[in-house]
């Protein structure tokens, strides 16, 4: 792993709260992160029963990794893995929102099996995985996402990140990534538009954010649309990239892409 990118990236946002809240040094960070399931739990805080659980404990287990969790309130997590790692941060910070996703994966495989995936659980574990939360308070943002206009998106004064438009990273794999970031890195954002900049306060207290995240993902019909998610240039996020993020950044269209035109236009 290149160690200089990996101390950069872990020096930008968003890792870079991640790390600062366990304290752990740049220099434990470089050594490449070897935790237990067991230190996971003494770093992090856990409010509900689920909990990881080493990964070893499940090795002769023949039951799917969702059911493993749904019936034993276990997460089978690996030692020595960013992957695993950064879904036990987003069990804790997240802890309802990733049990109602839990929930959802095992009432379709009642309904429909394990394999082949459906659409359903497709769309549940591309949030999951790559999803990022964007509360805004702005009513044009949605739209600008749904036209890819990232100019209205990044370079919009009325965008105000982080004051009226706050993202919070729920995909555990774009954490990892983040550790070797590069140009291409896109999450999947699901917008929520909120009344006011006091409740995007009020997410400061994650128990807070997970019940506004919770209750959208219950009354929203979000899984029920074609395409319920929007591509985001995670680089693209201000402070989330240790290079420039100039208008020229911005204008690589390679990575900020402009929207397809259909098929029929």
């Amino acid at each position: 792993m290149n160690q200089d990118l990996m101390v950069r990236s872990i020096n930008t946002e968003p890792l870079k709260s991640v790390f600062e809240s366990f304290a752990l040094a740049n220099k434990d960070i470089e050594q490449g992160l070897c935790l237990s399931a067991k230190e996971i739990i003494r770093l992090m805080k856990f409010t509900t029963e689920y909990l990881p659980s080493a990964q070893s404990n499940f090795d002769d287990d023949s039951r799917y990794y969702e059911q493993i969790i749904f019936e034993d309130k276990q997460i089978p997590t690996r030692d020595d893995s960013w992957h695993d790692f950064f879904n036990a941060l987003i069990w804790s910070d997240f802890p309802t929102c990733k049990a109602y996703l839990n929930h959802l994966h095992m009432v379709d495989i009642k309904a429909h099996g394990v394999h082949p995936r459906t659409k359903l659980r497709n769309k549940i574990t591309l949030l999951d995985e790559c999803g990022v939360i964007v509360l805004t308070t702005n009513k044009e943002l949605k739209h600008a996402f749904e036209q890819q206009n990232w100019q209205a998106i990044f370079l919009n004064p009325r965008v105000s990140w982080f004051e009226n438009t706050m993202p919070y990273m729920f995909g555990h794999a774009i954490y990892e990534s983040l550790l070797q970031p590069f140009i291409g890195l896109t999450g999947k954002a699901m917008i929520i538009e909120v009344a006011s900049i006091e409740t995007i306060n009020k997410c400061k207290d994650k128990h807070y954010l997970d019940a506004l995240v919770l209750e959208y993902l219950q009354q929203s019909s979000v899984f029920e649309k074609a395409k319920p998610f929007f591509p985001l240039p995670i680089l693209g996020v201000p402070t989330w990239y240790s290079e420039s993020q100039d208008a020229e950044f911005y204008a690589n269209t390679d990575y900020f892409m402009p929207k397809r035109k259909a098929k029929y236009d």
